[in-house]
């Protein structure tokens, strides 16, 4: 039976081997795990995801074709973030 410590988050983001290989990286105000693979070519480049609502105009427009004059009525009912 393969077995092996488990690291909590603390753990992680004090390894030193982690470290050197920058296995972890800070994005605004977070850190988080760096691209699995490095190597010619690979993008490391990390964001962090948008804040709940940010795309919900684009969306509903884009995807579900409605205009503002549909959105806003949702929007002021909550239906919608």
């Amino acid at each position: 039976m393969p077995c092996g410590r488990v690291n909590t988050v603390a753990d992680l983001l004090a390894d030193p081997h982690l470290r050197v290989r920058q296995a972890i990286v800070g994005v605004e105000d977070l850190a988080m795990a760096a691209a699995p693979r490095k190597g010619p070519g690979v993008t490391t480049a990390t964001t962090t995801a948008p804040v709940l609502g940010a795309q919900t105009d684009e969306i509903l427009r884009e995807v579900l074709s409605l205009d503002p004059a549909r959105i806003r009525p949702l929007r002021t009912a909550g239906a919608v973030a």
